[in-house]
């Protein structure tokens, strides 16, 4: 049972699963693909480390945004803290990436419509003739695929808050007992119903996950030996097809949130001097994508990851610092400077 909601390793999480995700991305940085991935080839090509950190990310935004919702239930000031948490930090990424980054990787000129309506998007722009040399040609940045998708998880709780059913956490935990028979029926046919489309159905089960973890918080008891159960089965369903899809909202959610409220972590306080883990994700791709540009014959994965996350880390210190926290409350720039 969590008694204390503000006493948590959020911050020491997300800049964890950040970094789990360039250790993830510089194998098929350096190698064009995810067959020599630790936990791909572990589990026969279901789960990457990055696809893990990635869903432990929408579960812990599952559990923060709801929280944020029913603490403060304002659609414009909902709607407010969400574009600035967001938008900013994108919009000087993605800016940085087509004035710095795009003439270094790609002969084309960008069309200054291109990046801008892509921007609004919350997407990347695209240039497939981008790091044409690379083992992973035409991507500037293919981490931002999933911000655009969170975007659209704070628009459904902005809708279920409006609507009441928030309110009612049985009925959450009904949506989410229908979506996943659905998902598994989905991943059996094959049936893929348009990329953006399926990236939401499939992930919002685990924002859902996330949100249900706070919902009824009060109610779940956080022990190192159900931490253990829920290891072992969450471990062992990845090698069984298509059981991700229910043991990691369940089993998953229950993990993070044990790590999230781990005593023995506090002390950590990764994010005490402010929350760099959205500044290290935007920037670590095209950090990546240059260092194989210029040093592929000397790079191997570990070598990548070692050089490029310190460096993507430097970058999120450097978009918290410059940008990011300047949208933010002051409030919430507080929470952080008062952890140091």
């Amino acid at each position: 049972m969590v008694t204390d909601l503000k006493k948590n390793n959020f911050d020491t999480l997300r800049l964890l699963f950040a970094t789990l995700v360039i250790y993830s991305h510089s194998f098929p940085v350096t190698r064009g693909s995810n067959i020599t991935e630790p936990l791909y080839r572990f589990t026969g090509g279901q789960v990457t480390f990055g696809m893990a950190s990635v869903w432990s990310f929408f579960i812990i935004s599952g559990f923060l945004i709801t929280q944020s919702w029913v603490r403060s239930p304002n659609a414009f000031r909902f709607l407010r803290r969400r574009i600035s948490r967001i938008f900013p930090g994108f919009v000087v990424a993605t800016l940085l990436c087509a004035v710095i980054v795009h003439p270094i990787a790609s002969p084309d000129k960008l069309s200054v419509l291109s990046y801008v309506r892509s921007t609004l998007h919350l997407q990347m722009f695209v240039d497939n003739n981008a790091f044409a040399h690379n083992p992973s040609p035409g991507l500037i940045n293919a981490s931002l695929w999933s911000i655009s998708v969170e975007f659209w998880f704070y628009i459904v709780v902005l809708v279920l808050g409006l609507i009441g059913i928030l309110r009612k956490r049985f009925v959450v935990l009904g949506i989410l007992a229908t979506i996943l028979p659905i998902q598994i029926l989905i991943d059996l046919h094959h049936i893929d119903y348009g990329t953006k489309t399926f990236d939401i159905f499939m992930l919002f089960p685990l924002f859902l996950a996330g949100s249900l973890a706070y919902l009824f918080s009060k109610e779940i008891s956080f022990r190192l030996r159900y931490a253990v159960l829920a290891t072992l089965i969450l471990f062992g369903s990845l090698h069984v097809p298509h059981a991700t899809i229910i043991t990691f909202p369940i089993l998953g959610a229950y993990l993070v949130m044990w790590l999230a409220y781990l005593p023995a972590l506090n002390h950590l306080h990764l994010g005490r001097w402010g929350d760099f883990s959205y500044g290290t994700y935007l920037y670590a791709y095209p950090i990546q994508q240059l260092l194989a540009l210029y040093y592929l014959p000397w790079l191997n994965p570990l070598r990548l990851f070692l050089i490029a996350a310190p460096l993507s880390i430097l970058a999120g210190i450097l978009s918290w610092h410059l940008v990011e926290k300047h949208f933010l409350l002051r409030t919430t720039v507080r929470r952080h400077e008062a952890k140091a």
